[in-house]
């Protein structure tokens, strides 16, 4: 009798609608063991805070007690032998000119020209130097030249007047503008210059005037790349017995690829000229020293 009187949840219709049976069922259950899931949650969140304190202390511990001396040493070995600066700093900061080779020649009566042979030696670093020569009895105006990464080649101030030889003169660098030429846009520095300075000396001839003391000198110029140029420049260096006995600039407009220039030059107080050299001076890396044509 007891049990057909109990009351059945399975059996019961909310006539509103709004609660089922199985979430009466889950209410009945929640609240029959509500303490025990209080509990459960204290107890996990207790050892959630332990395995996170935890991994914090360890991390702790091992960078002060472990790591420190790591990167210490990685540091050390970097400094003393991993990296090395002298190569970085070569490559990405540009290294000194070298300057050496003082030259001095009598060009005409109270004229002198002076050279001193100027080396860059950055791979990457074209450099446009301002100088000035400076001597006991006065300076020489400045100058302005641009030589390229690699280069060697003599740096001259031709027919500065003096009716005394300027003796124990040096070359003064006043200042130096650095350009590195970037990697992505050229490669090969040396075989992009190799392309564009192809220039052959043939056919050297050379006249003495032995009354006057004067050389005549008679040679073609070619220019064997595939560019054209606005003008180029170059240095005459005059030799006797192996020796630099005079210098002369020479110049050339609208030099076409395959181009023949012939040169004619007279060298004034030197007669014993035997061969002849000459310095390309051109800016190859700007373009507008090129013809478009």
């Amino acid at each position: 009798m007891e049990n057909e009187n109990k009351f059945n949840f399975e059996d019961y219709q909310d006539p509103t609608g709004e609660y089922s049976n199985k979430s009466l069922k889950f209410a009945t259950w929640y609240v029959k063991n509500k303490e025990m899931i209080k509990k459960i949650s204290i107890i996990f969140l207790i050892l959630l805070d332990v395995i996170l304190l935890s991994i914090s202390i360890f991390g702790f511990s091992r960078y002060f007690f472990y790591d420190v001396f790591i990167i210490d040493n990685n540091i050390n070995y970097s400094i003393n032998e991993g990296i090395d600066f002298d190569e970085l700093r070569y490559k990405y900061e540009p290294i000194d000119l070298i300057l050496k080779d003082n030259k001095i020649f009598n060009s005409t009566k109270d004229s002198y020209d002076l050279a001193t042979k100027v080396f860059n030696p950055n791979e990457r670093f074209l450099a446009e130097v301002e100088y000035r020569f400076v001597f006991s009895s006065g300076i020489t105006e400045n100058k302005v030249e641009k030589i390229l990464p690699g280069e060697e080649r003599y740096f001259i101030f031709y027919g500065y007047k003096s009716t005394n030889r300027p003796n124990n003169f040096k070359i003064e660098i006043l200042n130096i503008k650095w350009t590195r030429i970037n990697n992505h846009e050229i490669k090969n520095i040396e075989d992009y210059k190799d392309q564009r300075i192809m220039f052959e000396v043939s056919s050297v001839d050379f006249t003495k005037n032995d009354n006057l003391k004067n050389s005549f000198s008679r040679f073609y110029i070619t220019n064997n790349s595939i560019f054209s140029f606005r003008e180029v420049n170059f240095n005459a260096l005059f030799y006797s017995n192996n020796s630099l006995v005079g210098i002369s600039p020479i110049f050339v407009e609208d030099f076409l690829a395959q181009d023949r220039k012939k040169i004619e030059i007279t060298s004034f107080n030197i007669n014993n000229i035997d061969n002849i050299k000459v310095e390309t001076v051109l800016d190859v890396f700007d373009n507008s020293e090129y013809l478009d044509y």
